[in-house]
């Protein structure tokens, strides 16, 4: 059956979200057509991309600036929406309005309600109502679910890796680190949400270096924190920082690494997410530490991971150092790893339970 599906972004084209649903569109089934909207959304709201029509609109996130131009659309055209949970709404709203995430429906945090009108960032009142008129919502991870009000269908599926960049890691083996030292890798941003957790990585390059360990970080991605450089000023002589990279880049920074590492541990935020880098670390076959908390619940620790129970400086500390003194359990864990992302993280299956979703959505909104 032919469809027609728009996706209103929350974020502009080329950020993590963006891949997901471009991921998504390329696996789409046959007879299907995506069209995806990026902020300000003029193009789609003039009707220039959606000439033809559409048969239903799927909202990436409930924040303002999506709600809003989903709403618009649904009027135009009398179709049915959908929505896209990827994070803890609530906790990243809170963490910007400046307070704390279980007093997000506090006086003073209604007070400040007023400066979410229109941006990026869902209202936990209008949200909750959206959700309501959807006709399924869908999620990237298990605790998300308990954020679609009841009654609403709902769906899971875990994003994958490309496996044209990351089918295939031996072609970017090499290396270029000069000193001999083991090499951690972080590709991703550093952000009010996750930059404690950062700097708990940063300081275990500090400790291992105090050990006696030489041990280096490979970082990519930007920095959205004002005060973070200032809180790891003594990680500086050990750290190496790309900046933001393309992502055709990735697989080779990726291969650098002897050991890669996810810091944090398992609270509001970490607990609802799905990291988007965690397909592409395990799919490299390099071995990975991180919490137990979002994917890391669903890995076998020792098997196919490193898992963080505490997620303090000298926990990780301590699991790289497991790892450089045992070889042989480094490439266990990552060959472990990687057959999990093989057999769990691929987007043609994330796809195939995406779009039988909605094709069952749209069938009873139209009475079919």
């Amino acid at each position: 059956m032919k469809r027609k599906i728009a996706i209103v972004m929350h974020s502009e084209s080329g950020s993590n979200s963006d891949l997901h649903a471009r991921a998504l569109a390329n696996h789409a089934p046959e007879g299907w057509q995506v069209v995806i909207c990026y902020p300000p959304y003029e193009e789609c709201l003039r009707g220039d991309l959606l000439k033809s029509g559409v048969d239903g609109v799927v909202a990436w996130t409930p924040r303002e600036s999506v709600r809003l131009a989903v709403n618009s659309l649904v009027a135009e055209y009398g179709v049915p929406y959908f929505v896209h949970l990827e994070d803890n709404e609530k906790a990243i709203t809170a963490t910007h309005l400046c307070v704390p995430h279980g007093r997000i429906f506090s006086l003073r945090a209604r007070l400040r309600y007023r400066h979410l009108k229109g941006r990026a960032l869902s209202h936990p009142i209008h949200m909750e109502r959206f959700m309501r008129g959807a006709a399924g919502v869908t999620v990237l991870m298990d605790r998300l679910l308990e954020m679609v009000p009841c009654g609403v269908r709902r769906e899971l599926f875990w994003p994958g890796y490309d496996e044209e960049l990351f089918g295939d890691m031996e072609v970017w083996r090499g290396r270029d680190v000069t000193d001999g030292a083991t090499t951690l890798v972080y590709t991703g941003n550093v952000h009010p949400n996750n930059s404690d957790e950062m700097a708990t990585l940063y300081g275990a390059v500090v400790e291992l270096n105090r050990r006696g360990r030489s041990v280096r970080l490979l970082r990519s991605g930007g920095c959205y924190d004002d005060g973070f450089a200032g809180r790891v000023v003594a990680a500086a002589p050990y750290v190496t920082d790309f900046g933001v990279v393309a992502r055709e880049e990735l697989p080779g920074l990726l291969a650098k690494g002897d050991i890669l590492v996810q810091p944090g541990v398992a609270d509001e935020f970490n607990e609802f997410r799905f990291p988007s880098k965690l397909p592409e670390f395990f799919a490299s076959g390099r071995p990975v530490i991180l919490p137990v908390s979002n994917l890391g619940r669903f890995l076998s620790d020792g098997a196919e991971a490193l898992l963080l129970y505490e997620g303090s400086v000298q926990e990780i500390a301590d699991k790289v150092e497991l790892l450089m003194d045992t070889p042989e359990l480094a490439e266990r864990i990552g060959r472990g790893g990687q057959r999990f992302a093989y057999e769990n993280l691929r987007w043609g299956v994330a796809a195939e339970r995406f779009f039988s979703f909605i094709e069952k959505g749209l069938e009873m909104a139209s009475g079919a």
